[in-house]
């Protein structure tokens, strides 16, 4: 069984994009000095557990056979699934 998005399209350059651009996010959170090292640790569980999404949905798609398109698409929502919580989480404000 194959399943397909049908239009959308993600290229290697915009996956890369959207991946650079989480990773910049994430560090806007934690790159202040005085930031506690609490909400430091709380930032990095959030991004390992998104990482961690991210390897259970490229292992899903591979059980589903997801054509290349619905692969990265999947993997992008995976990444960002979370995106949210990071400025709502008590002691956190990007910089």
């Amino acid at each position: 069984m194959t399943f397909s998005l049908g239009r959308v399209f993600i290229n290697a350059m915009e996956n890369d994009i959207l991946r650079n651009w989480f990773d910049q996010y994430v560090t806007e959170f934690t790159a202040a000095e005085d930031t506690a090292s609490d909400v430091v640790t709380n930032i990095r569980l959030k991004r390992d557990h998104s990482e961690r999404v991210v390897k259970e949905i490229m292992w899903l798609a591979d059980q589903l056979n997801l054509d290349d398109q619905a692969r990265k698409l999947a993997g992008i929502m995976a990444l960002f699934h979370d995106i949210g919580r990071l400025s709502s989480m008590p002691g956190t404000e990007p910089l």
